[in-house]
């Protein structure tokens, strides 16, 4: 795992926070992992104000020691509510994708 968090800030007064990302992920693999995070990031600043977007990751490993599963937690936080999503998957990026969408659908209720 990566021990320091990843900071890149996309909208004025908002950051994106991406820890604990695999080692397994290449450097483009990296970069849609933020690039996700901002199009999301995006799309809910033009409905509410973003204040920050946090993505954590934890690799769930077998007993051999081989990456079994990724828990992906995504966390919004907006001028007027949170957002909160998490998922499970043996794709880190699936598991990312499931969450996203989640977060998508709770902009949508809110509406």
């Amino acid at each position: 795992m990566k021990g320091l968090s990843n900071i890149m800030s996309t909208i004025p007064q908002s950051s994106i926070v991406a820890s604990n990302l695999p080692e397994e992920l290449n450097e483009s693999e990296t970069r849609d992992v933020y690039k996700n995070l901002q199009k999301l990031s995006a799309w809910i600043n033009q409905q509410e104000k973003v204040e920050s977007v946090q993505c954590v990751s934890q690799s769930v490993l077998s007993p051999e020691g081989d990456v079994n599963q990724f828990n992906v937690r995504l966390n919004v936080k907006t001028d007027n509510t949170i957002y909160d999503a998490s998922s499970k998957d043996r794709d880190f990026l699936e598991s990312l994708n499931q969450a996203i969408n989640e977060i998508k659908k709770q902009v949508r209720r809110e509406d």
